[in-house]
């Protein structure tokens, strides 16, 4: 037991077996949804009851004997349902997080949860006690409520699963002030659903209204228009579009409850509405129905019988066998909306054709990636200041580049704090100022949860899929509650790691950089400097340099750009709007510098006001594989010790690997510097050289072990730890990369410091964005960084899963060690998180992760958080 074929089995399960006469004791293996085996126990017993994640799952039984072979089972296949209301929780829609002057009578809404029976609204004023206004089966209630604070959440109710809450919201309620012209309200709707699906377009409640006009249209004049009046704040339409994509508009004006006055409308709001042919599903929070999408499998000669199938529980194929002839097939694969959560859900369809069931040959992929998207409504508007805590992604875009490229945005967002958290996302378009005009939208994250927003402008603003193009920035702002009595916990001091990998996409793969979220707080100001490395302007590569500033308030910058010598080649100033995200392409060139083989910018901020931060992307020419280059702040960190993982000189299956390496030395006098190269599998016996680098200097080590290190046994690949007597403001880099005839693929690397790394008893790193898949497969590096041993403990996070699969990875001295992902025995793995820990030693640790594209074996290297 579980019997085979079984298919609403719970977690925990016990698994159940015969007794085998002489056997000595038994070990228990899965393997779920065709991926590796993994062995979850081992037992004298005939049973074992273990925590298993939703999907489908193999499993079976080894028996060992004293002085006989082991004897295995038969295999068994059982699967675990996605239920309705794990983890899943209505979304708060109005009055909005935080809203001020709110008039009662109050119309509370919130999303539909699948499954939910009805809905329990509590809420309490101004920090009194907690009551129950109401319980509906619909997902909006009207109730009059005191002027005060307002802090309500509400309840899902199921009939066979506990009750989930909503995360706490709060606004404010003022005393009406009699007749007035209604103010207008501000609209908003999911940026992009797929053909078929209900969206709603929604509206905040406004003061002496009861009724609103909805205007739609096709075109953004509203020259041609329909008008509907509505007694609510929402209305639902479903729209269907073929072959394009079709985007339709909406507006909405407040009618007065006293007068004939009407409000003026709305700001515009858009959505767009996807074929389903679409490669990535979107809908709105909350759809009831199945959502479905459409994949062409291209057609063969002769003939082929095939069967399909998903390797999630929500996923199901249509038809799910059959034959294949010249004309292809077109496979429809339903989502289960009650297993969904919000954000991107990615699974694969698993097609086998023939009696092998090995389909490469034929020209039918063997694994499908899919993915839908649950999104929320975007409305329009600037936005206000940032408190300290908001991460900032400098640059997000889906947006046609130089030669042919296209580059989209995944980002990441993941609530390691221990209870639910609400976010605020604020897209502000390059060029503009982000306090008067934006995007914004607010999703919930689970405690321990990561939330998967793919192609983030085309999934959740809409822009993208019907042809159209934008760049800009991404503020992630936790919206944290008061405390109050509708939770017996108190505020929490919710911890949030986001990041982005933004990629040229190619119908051959993809070329990436990893963009780890800024905090506000590591913005600067006046008298601050950023140093960047390893730009370059050439026939080879060009440089895109942004600029953002986050406080609201105009700037103005000077960038300096300096050769390697230290000597200053232009002073370049550059003025930002309040919020404003620039980017400007060929920085360089378009500043009169043609050519610039290798160099450094500098960045400070010259008024009194703004708060910026600066980062650029260095591009492959011929390849278009961009490369990140973070800013570091310049003479902030002084320390004796850096440490970069992750270089060497070596070859793969597909290409050589080299690395060229940057040191640049901040401070006012001549440094001399240690050199230590510590290779995997031998980190006592280190490959060492000095040399002193200058005031100002940025010392170039291009192809590292070759020119600087050529003792080192080839092939070679370790860390480089680079040392002083006294303590240094060096700022050290690495590019490890390959070189090809057509060009370069590579990695950004920057040194780590002791007191950047983690110790015993510590928080843990987090590096997100892993995937072990078709598409791409993982690296996990891992080194010492203080010359004392350590036992670092690693843990990956599945998104499906309740529990982490984990290992312990003893490391010496100065040790660097690399491990697969696929290593964890997890098979397919979309949006995995990894944590690293000290569990023993006194040494300290940092981890990187380096995800590669199967295709173009492109590497973006993932800098842990």
């Amino acid at each position: 037991a579980p019997a085979n074929g079984a298919s609403n089995v719970a977690s925990p399960v016990r698994f159940d077996w015969n007794p085998v006469s002489g056997a000595v004791g038994y070990q228990l293996f899965v393997r779920f949804a065709g991926g590796a085996p993994t062995r979850i126990g081992e037992t004298t017993e005939t049973e074992l009851e273990k925590d298993v994640p939703e999907g489908a799952f193999e499993w079976w039984v080894v028996a060992f004997f004293a002085g006989c072979p082991q004897t295995e089972s038969t295999h068994f296949s059982f699967s675990i349902p996605a239920t309705a209301c794990d983890n899943r929780r209505s979304i708060i829609w109005s009055p909005a997080e935080g809203e001020q002057g709110v008039t009662s009578p109050v119309r509370l809404r919130w999303s539909r949860v699948p499954g939910a029976r009805t809905y329990k609204v509590l809420a309490s004023v101004s920090g009194g006690g907690a009551s129950l206004i109401g319980t509906t089966a619909a997902n909006e209630i009207v109730s009059t409520l005191p002027a005060g604070t307002i802090t309500w959440r509400v309840d899902a109710v199921f009939d066979n699963c506990p009750t989930v809450a909503s995360t706490i919201s709060t606004f404010s309620i003022q005393q009406s002030a009699g007749c007035t012209t209604p103010a207008a309200p501000v609209a908003s709707v999911a940026g992009q659903v797929v053909s078929g699906t209900p969206y709603n377009v929604q509206w905040t409640p406004v003061a002496s209204t009861t009724s609103f006009e909805i205007q739609e249209s096709t075109t953004a004049d509203f020259a041609v228009a329909t008008t509907q009046t509505i007694e609510g704040l929402a209305a639902t339409f479903t729209k269907t579009a073929a072959g394009q994509p079709a985007r339709f508009f909406y507006r909405v004006r407040a009618t007065s409850s006293c007068s004939d006055d009407r409000s003026n409308y709305s700001r515009v709001v858009g959505v767009v509405i996807q074929p389903e042919t679409a490669k990535q599903s979107s809908a709105d929070v909350g759809v009831q129905n199945g959502i479905t999408q459409q994949i062409v499998i291209p057609g063969q000669t002769p003939s082929v019988n095939f069967t399909a199938r998903g390797d999630k529980p929500w996923i199901t194929v249509t038809p799910s066998t059959g034959t294949i002839g010249p004309q292809g097939i077109t496979l429809t694969v339903t989502y289960a909306p009650a297993a969904l959560k919000l954000g991107t859900n990615t699974g694969t369809v698993l097609i086998t054709t023939g009696n092998s069931g090995i389909v490469s040959t034929n020209g039918v992929a063997p694994a499908i990636p899919v993915s839908v998207s649950l999104v929320t409504p975007v409305a329009p508007g600037g936005k206000s200041a940032p408190p300290p805590d908001s991460l900032i992604i400098p640059a997000v875009g889906h947006a046609a580049g130089a030669n042919d490229s296209l580059f989209e945005s995944d980002v990441r967002v993941a609530n390691v704090g221990a209870t639910p958290q609400k976010y605020q996302l604020n897209f502000t378009l390059s060029g503009t100022d982000g306090t008067q005009s934006g995007q914004s939208s607010t999703i919930d994250i689970d405690p321990g949860a990561t939330m998967a927003l793919d192609d983030i402008l085309t999934n959740f603003f809409g822009i993208g899929s019907d042809g159209g193009s934008a760049t800009g920035t991404l503020e992630i702002r936790p919206l944290t509650s008061p405390t109050t009595n509708l939770t017996t916990s108190v505020t929490p001091s919710v911890t949030t790691v986001a990041s982005s990998r933004t990629f040229n996409a190619t119908p051959n793969g993809t070329f990436g950089q990893f963009i780890p979220a800024v905090p506000f707080s590591q913005f600067i100001g006046k008298s601050s400097v950023l140093s960047l490395q390893q730009i370059a302007q050439s026939t080879a590569y060009r440089t895109n340099f942004g600029l953002v500033e986050a406080a609201g308030e105009s700037a103005s910058v000077l960038v300096h750009v300096f050769d390697n010598s230290g000597h200053e080649i232009a002073a370049i100033p550059q003025t930002l709007q309040p919020g404003e995200h620039r980017q400007i392409n060929n920085f360089l060139a378009a500043n009169g510098i043609p050519t610039l083989n290798d160099g450094r910018l500098e960045v400070e901020v010259t008024s009194t006001t703004g708060k910026v931060t600066a980062y650029a992307s260095v591009v492959d020419n011929l390849t278009n594989d961009p490369l990140l280059v973070s800013p570091a702040l310049k003479g902030s960190a002084t320390a004796t010790r850096y440490v970069l993982p992750g270089v060497g000189d070596f070859d793969n299956a597909n290409a050589h690997w080299k690395s060229d390496v940057r040191l640049f030395n901040s401070g006012s006098t001549a440094m001399p510097v240690t050199l230590s190269y510590f290779p995997q599998g031998d980190p006592t016996h280190p490959v060492i050289t000095t040399m002193t680098v200058q005031a100002g200097e940025v010392r170039a080590l291009d192809n590292l072990i070759a020119s600087t290190l050529p003792q080192a046994m080839l092939p070679t690949a370790g860390s480089l730890l680079v040392s002083s007597t006294n303590p240094s403001a060096l700022v050290a880099t690495a590019r490890t990369y390959t070189q090809t005839t057509s060009g370069t693929y590579g990695q950004f690397i920057p040194a780590i410091t002791p007191a950047q790394s983690v110790g015993s008893g510590e928080r843990s790193l987090q590096l997100l964005q892993l995937e072990a898949s078709e598409r791409y497969r993982t690296n996990i590096g891992l080194a010492e960084t203080t010359g004392s041993a350590a036992t670092a403990h690693v843990s990956l996070i599945l998104p499906d899963s309740k529990f982490a699969i984990s290992t312990d990875i003893p490391l010496l001295a100065n040790e660097f060690r690399q491990i697969s992902l696929a290593s964890f025995g997890a098979g397919t793995v979309y949006n995995g998180r990894v944590t690293v820990s000290v569990t023993g030693g006194s040494g300290r640790v940092t981890a990187y992760g380096s995800v590669i594209d199967q295709q173009t074996q492109d590497p973006t290297y993932v800098l842990a958080q």
